[in-house]
């Protein structure tokens, strides 16, 4: 079985409405994701938010945040 090492992870974390990393930060809808101009600002304040509550979850590269919001 091959694995491609460029993948990036796939996975689904569910948060209830009072701890949401992006409600935390302000978006609340997608089209204020989608008005984001620079991704990797959004992955900086998210890899931010994992660190400060102590989160075990991989990092966000801006790619993958580029990625959510070109979707």
């Amino acid at each position: 079985m091959e694995s491609n090492i460029n993948e990036e992870p796939s996975f689904t974390i569910s948060f209830d409405n009072n701890s949401d990393p992006l409600k935390a930060l302000g978006f609340d809808t997608i089209d204020k994701l989608k008005e984001l101009e620079k991704p990797g600002k959004l992955a900086n304040d998210l890899n931010g938010y994992k660190k400060k509550n102590k989160l075990d979850l991989p990092g966000l590269s801006p790619e993958t945040v580029a990625g959510w919001i070109n979707s």
